[in-house]
């Protein structure tokens, strides 16, 4: 014979629910966080790759600097 569930009381129900509506704004707090994480990801990514870029266009900027520049000797 099985043992007879008590029934839920109106507080308990309550509860439930606040805890249940609680999880689910915790849960859409870290989705959200994780989103700005992967959008940091690749924001940080194409920053490298403007510095990479920035770095390249000075070298390039320095070498017809000197390949042009007046001879001064």
């Amino acid at each position: 014979m099985a043992a007879k569930k008590k029934p839920t009381t109106e507080a308990q129900t309550g509860w439930r629910k606040i805890l249940h509506q609680a999880g689910k704004r915790w849960k859409a707090v870290a989705d959200g966080l994780a989103l700005a994480n992967r959008i940091a990801t690749k924001v940080n990514a194409a920053l490298a790759d403007c510095r990479k870029i920035a770095a390249e266009w000075n070298r390039v900027k320095t070498a017809f600097s000197d390949a042009f520049a007046p001879d001064t000797a």
